[in-house]
């Protein structure tokens, strides 16, 4: 997988839902903004795979406001990846936010690897905490869903015993063969998760994960150099000679023009992060916008 400086993630939700009118389903529309991104010079492509609450669920920062695109159901995100993995040949792609206890891991790994092998080894695999159990169990919870998806992509017919997951001689084949080990595993930071949860994050980043991508509100940029210092010890204890994971700073793109977005990818960068990636899950984004931003960012 190449470096990932500027990715974009956004959200699936195809006008085939109770009490749409009948026409075009949208796919379409976000494959040319894969498209339309792969040309401007971004590295990746993910979809959100937050399950909509509609219910007013809580999570971290408490009751979720959504607009309306993301009230509406959603389809397999994975099923609308593997358009996108025809349609685009350099675009790194995968599923971000899928969150523990929204799909097995086994059955995630056995997806991700699946799409892996369809995009000639351009997929990542991406866990994060459940919004509905972030206490200890829900930590624990995703530890071990981190040890089982690392050892189906890396290891052959493994076998792992845990609390909440077990394995025994599982096959995960076919899987695509990476020069640099196996599928890349990212772990996403939520915001407003705390301290303490967020340094539980950061030290499960640095044991299982090779990208680390974490929410940011624009003004919280600046945290990042705290964020890496926080995580540096860990990958030390875990015995990363390659140092920390790759870590991704994923704000909220919707409200900036192109002056704020450079002026924040010049601060993201210089308080340490690797890379970018824009959020436009909360609303359409047309290609016309994405290619002017990618224009603008690709090469800074």
């Amino acid at each position: 997988m190449s470096a990932i400086r500027l990715g974009i993630v956004v959200r699936a939700p195809l006008r085939r839902h109770p009490g749409s009118p009948p026409g075009p389903s949208g796919l379409d529309e976000i494959v040319e903004r894969a498209r339309a991104a792969e040309r401007a010079g971004f590295d990746a492509f993910f979809l959100d795979g937050r399950q909509p609450a509609i219910d007013g669920g809580r999570g971290f920062a408490g009751t979720a406001t959504l607009s309306p695109e993301r009230s509406l159901p959603v389809v397999d995100p994975f099923v609308v990846l593997g358009a996108v993995a025809v349609s685009t040949s350099k675009l790194t792609i995968g599923c971000l936010s899928s969150a523990v206890g929204e799909r097995p891991p086994a059955v995630l790994a056995k997806v991700a690897t699946s799409l892996d092998v369809c995009s000639d080894g351009r997929t990542v695999l991406a866990l994060a905490p459940d919004r509905a159990d972030p206490g200890e169990d829900g930590l624990e919870r995703l530890s071990e869903a981190l040890e089982v998806c690392r050892a189906l992509i890396r290891v052959p017919s493994p076998s792992f015993s845990g609390r909440h997951y077990r394995l025994d001689s599982a096959s995960n084949e076919p899987r695509y063969e990476h020069v640099t080990g196996g599928m890349p595993i990212v772990l996403g930071i939520p915001s407003g998760c705390g301290e303490a949860t967020t340094t539980r994050l950061l030290d499960l980043a640095a044991r299982f994960a090779d990208l680390c991508v974490i929410e940011l509100a624009p003004l919280e940029a600046g945290a990042i150099e705290a964020l890496r210092a926080t995580m540096s010890p860990f990958a030390r204890r875990a015995g990363r000679l390659d140092g920390c994971p790759t870590l991704l700073a994923r704000v909220a793109a919707g409200t900036l023009d192109e002056g704020a977005l450079g002026k924040l990818a010049r601060t993201c960068r210089a308080a340490g992060a690797d890379g970018l990636v824009l959020d436009w899950s909360d609303g359409a984004v047309s290609p016309a916008r994405l290619f002017e931003v990618g224009e603008l960012l690709a090469g800074s």
